[in-house]
């Protein structure tokens, strides 16, 4: 997508059986585009976590449709088993691969300021480069602009985790501002994201 949404929502639950939810979640695209979502992203974890970025137009189209007794008819005929997480976000920039399955790791964290960081992880991409990241976006949290969550890919889970424990990055996130230890989940990215 050439430009960016004005905002998207990450939602993460966890599925008894993911292919029963993912054919509710395929029958219910009509919903999501009548409430203004433009298409997904899909991330699968251990123990049935599922984690879906929707990118988005209108806020409160989108709460109402979180709220409505349709979807959560459909998330409970889906077998969903846990509250849904809804986190909105405003997209800074995305550049994640959706054609393949890939390691996928979210990483999120509080910055003292954003400008500041965005910096230094723009002076970095050679290290995520050179790290085995094929693909990346970067969001802020809408109600708390300070706080950012961080979307990379790779071709192994291995190489995201040598990345995550690396020297040069965690002088980076020093460097960079960020006033907390980063909260890290690793999933793998479901390829044929429909935006």
């Amino acid at each position: 997508m050439s430009k960016l949404p004005p905002l998207a929502v990450l939602l993460t639950h966890t599925v008894q059986n993911f292919d029963l939810w993912k054919r509710a979640f395929d029958g219910h695209q009509a919903a999501r585009k009548g409430a203004g979502i433009l298409g997904h992203h899909l991330n699968v974890g251990a123990d049935g976590l599922v984690a879906v970025y929707l990118p988005a137009l209108d806020r409160a189209k989108l709460s109402s449709f979180f709220a409505s007794p349709d979807l959560k008819s459909t998330m409970k005929d889906a077998g969903v088993t846990s509250a849904p997480q809804l986190t909105w976000l405003e997209p800074i920039e995305d550049a994640h691969v959706g054609d393949r399955a890939l390691a996928s790791m979210l990483v999120s964290h509080p910055v003292a300021d954003f400008s500041a960081w965005k910096k230094i992880y723009d002076s970095v991409a050679g290290l995520r480069r050179d790290a085995g990241i094929v693909g990346a976006a970067v969001n802020r949290v809408l109600d708390d602009p300070n706080q950012v969550v961080v979307y990379h890919q790779a071709e192994s889970e291995d190489a995201l985790v040598r990345f995550a424990s690396s020297p040069e990055l965690k002088a980076a996130m020093k460097a960079g501002g960020v006033t907390a230890p980063p909260q890290i989940q690793h999933l793998r990215s479901l390829p044929g994201a429909a935006y």
